[in-house]
């Protein structure tokens, strides 16, 4: 687990977050997404975290997490698997959240959780790929819990 860490901040969204000092920051467009790659061994990643942020225009009195929560059963159902334990309600920078728990299917498909939750008029999705199925709670959390808005 990486011991140093730096800070990102994107102030266009308003939001500031810390990632290893290692994790090479990519950027297509800050305004929609950013992606955290951490360095690589035996020739791959050892994390990628990415944020993406959309502007929400979901109709009023939809709940979103639920509504997430349901695709997901959908796809689940789909491909033969349960959601049992694939599904988890938790806090981000004290918004309300779901955890996903995407399996991974292929190569190209890697294991990887995927959160979700909105903060004022943005919808966040936060993806954790977990290569080699090695997954770092630790690592996972001291990120996930960095996440701070400015407004």
């Amino acid at each position: 687990t990486p011991t140093d860490w730096k800070e990102y901040s994107n102030t266009t969204i308003g939001y500031w977050l810390m990632v290893p000092a290692e994790a090479e920051i990519v950027t297509p467009d800050p305004n929609q997404r950013v992606f955290f790659i951490g360095p690589e061994v035996n020739g791959r990643p050892q994390f990628q975290f990415a944020v993406e942020h959309y502007d929400s225009s979901l109709p009023e009195g939809t709940d979103y997490l639920q509504q997430v929560i349901g695709d997901y059963q959908s796809y689940l159902e789909s491909v033969g698997r349960s959601d049992e334990g694939e599904v988890e309600e938790l806090l981000i920078a004290g918004e309300p959240a779901i955890r996903l728990r995407h399996p991974g299917t292929v190569e190209a498909d890697q294991p990887r959780d995927d959160f979700f939750f909105v903060h004022g008029d943005k919808i966040f999705q936060i993806s954790i790929t977990l290569f080699d199925g090695v997954e770092d709670e630790n690592l996972n959390d001291q990120f996930l819990q960095s996440i701070t808005f400015m407004w």
